[in-house]
């Protein structure tokens, strides 16, 4: 009569095949790249994106104040740089930065506005070549609300 050990009547043991350890593998880098994915489409300021539509608004309302138009081309297009600029920065006196909001349900284009009683300077922003660029610029009598 031989007697066997209780260890020695269990399976062996199987071991991993080197395809189980690749695909684990894979499945770990698919998951952290659709993570970092997820992440850059969310980020409102990514380096490849430039500045956000607040930011590029803001470059150019300042070169409008400094009356520098090379600088003020670098936010916006030559359309918009030629409106703001037909518009005397002591025209624009008083106003106040109201930020920018979109115009409808995607993220662009934004309308930017400055605003003082009496006046408001508006540019629209949107996405062209992958950058926000100021691509219309109005300024006048600020809307009104009804009093009846």
């Amino acid at each position: 009569m031989t007697s066997q050990s209780p260890a020695s009547t269990r399976a062996p043991k199987k071991q991993r095949g080197p395809l189980v350890i690749i695909l684990i593998v894979v499945g770990v880098v698919v998951v952290i790249g659709v993570a970092i994915a997820a992440w850059k489409l969310s980020s409102s300021s990514s380096s490849s994106s430039g500045p956000p539509a607040g930011q590029t608004a803001k470059g150019l309302y300042k070169a409008w104040q400094g009356g520098n138009q090379a600088q003020a081309a670098k936010h916006a297009s030559p359309t918009a740089v030629t409106a703001i600029f037909k518009v005397q920065p002591s025209a624009a006196t008083g106003l106040k930065f109201d930020g920018c909001k979109a115009t409808g349900s995607n993220a662009f284009p934004k309308t930017c506005t400055w605003s003082r009683p009496g006046g408001e300077l508006t540019m629209t922003v949107q996405k062209q070549s992958g950058k926000a660029t100021v691509t219309s610029v109005s300024y006048g009598p600020a809307g009104t609300t009804p009093t009846s």
